[in-house]
């Protein structure tokens, strides 16, 4: 009866559903030993190649990322999970073409928040400040991302060179955060003398003492 048993859990995917737990529990060392067993075992399905190759990219194993996700894609079910990490990989490479094609196909399957949000830090890395902020936009739409999407629209705002304008009842804390942010991206962007106004505005305007701040000064002062 065991044996039955176990046989039916096989065939229902159970080896499959185990790798997914453990990816899902962050154990990702367990989740891409058992992602690559069912891979290899089976190399035409994309699911446990894209698990494969995200697991190994939560432990920064780019080569073996890069592996799996192209092997994902190179496979006509492949989802949108599968090309947008895929674009991760390509973007540590410097790859902009490809991982700009990558993350476009990801769209065109799902136009989820995580992925326009990828997408915007990849433009952001090639100083493409103006789709990055249009991509941040797209992903604040989507609840599940939308504090991190902001805060990064707010980094390309400053790249661009836009001044931040404080909101109506916004606390200090939040100001100060934001002036810093465009103080740090003025200075990335070779203006030290806006980097300093703003920056030297959010110590004023903090109500605690900002070490993050006040650092990002004596850095911008000792250029």
């Amino acid at each position: 009866m065991l044996e039955k048993a176990e046989q039916g859990w096989e065939a229902l995917g159970l080896p499959l559903l185990w790798a997914e737990l453990f990816y899902q529990e962050g154990a990702y060392q367990e989740a891409l030993a058992r992602y690559t067993a069912l891979a290899a075992h089976d190399p035409s399905n994309a699911r446990t190649a894209t698990g494969a190759g995200l697991a190994a990219l939560k432990l920064s194993k780019l080569e073996d990322a890069c592996h799996w996700l192209g092997h994902a894609t190179s496979l006509a079910n492949a989802g949108s999970k599968a090309w947008n990490g895929l674009g991760i990989c390509l973007d540590h490479k410097k790859d902009w073409a490809a991982s700009e094609a990558a993350y476009k196909r990801a769209l065109h399957i799902s136009a989820s928040g995580a992925i326009w949000n990828n997408y915007g830090y990849s433009l952001l890395l090639q100083q493409r400040y103006e789709e990055a902020a249009d991509a941040f936009g797209r992903a604040s739409a989507d609840a599940r991302v939308r504090s991190k999407a902001a805060l990064n629209l707010e980094i390309a705002e400053a790249l661009k060179g836009a001044t931040p304008k404080r909101r109506q009842g916004e606390r200090s804390a939040d100001w100060a955060r934001r002036l810093n942010n465009a103080g740090y991206a003025a200075w990335l962007h070779g203006d030290p003398a806006a980097a300093k106004t703003l920056l030297v505005e959010a110590l004023k305007v903090s109500d605690v003492h900002f070490a993050k701040a006040e650092a990002n000064l004596r850095l911008v002062e000792n250029r």
